[in-house]
């Protein structure tokens, strides 16, 4: 019984992170909603956990590929700007 209510709480936790304004919260939750949902067989909403993972995971690349760009782009321009002077 125990058990049962550390599971369900668990769920209800992860429910609530789903509204996070973190994403990088709401992308774990939706991957580990994933797999509570993908363990009991409730294939339906564990495809649209599944898609809402994908969803905040590709944003969250996104940002890292766009800093890293930046970061790039402001070591080529010192780079160029201490070899011509």
């Amino acid at each position: 019984m125990n058990h049962l209510n550390k599971k369900r709480f668990g769920s209800l936790l992860l429910e609530s992170a789903k509204y996070s304004f973190d994403i990088e919260t709401k992308a774990s939750a939706f991957d580990r909603l994933f797999e509570l949902n993908k363990e009991q067989s409730r294939w339906r909403e564990a495809a649209l956990c599944a898609d809402s993972f994908i969803v905040y995971f590709d944003s969250i690349q996104a940002s890292a590929y766009r800093a890293e760009i930046g970061d790039l782009m402001d070591n080529h321009q010192l780079k160029s700007i201490n070899t011509h002077c």
